[in-house]
């Protein structure tokens, strides 16, 4: 599980609905190194999305199209069942972003208080002008 990659598709991806779903499927079952990607079945990404197996791929397609993912297909079978493709996530953080596991715009990191002459504080504490 990668929470680092969840967040990035979160805060970075401009899929929208069952595709974004998928995608964030994808991202959960990223490897920490994020280089060995990702293998999570067209099965087990159906489940996530409540939606068919063909709808799945449908998602992947377009999100292949975006360019968000790259996908090594693989065709034959392995351990008695069909071997999974695997998915890398392809997105990249813009340079608003903190890159931060927050992914949060520079503009979010800065303090948001003002500093404030109140005179009813200055009476209370009995400060003179």
């Amino acid at each position: 599980m990668s929470a680092r990659a969840v967040s990035m598709v979160l805060n970075h991806s401009e899929s929208t609905g069952t595709e974004k779903v998928v995608l964030i499927g994808i991202a959960w079952h990223m490897t920490e190194t994020e280089q060995a990607g990702a293998w999570p079945s067209i099965e087990r990404l159906a489940q996530y999305a409540n939606v068919s197996e063909r709808t799945v791929m449908r998602a992947i397609a377009a999100l292949e199209e975006l360019g968000e993912i790259s996908v090594e297909r693989h065709s034959g079978r392995s351990y008695g069942g069909p071997r999974t493709n695997r998915y890398w996530i392809m997105l990249q953080c813009p340079e608003s972003c903190s890159g931060d596991q927050w992914h949060r715009p520079f503009l979010d990191l800065e303090p948001k208080f003002e500093v404030v002459d109140n005179f009813a504080t200055r009476d209370i504490l009995d400060i003179n002008r």
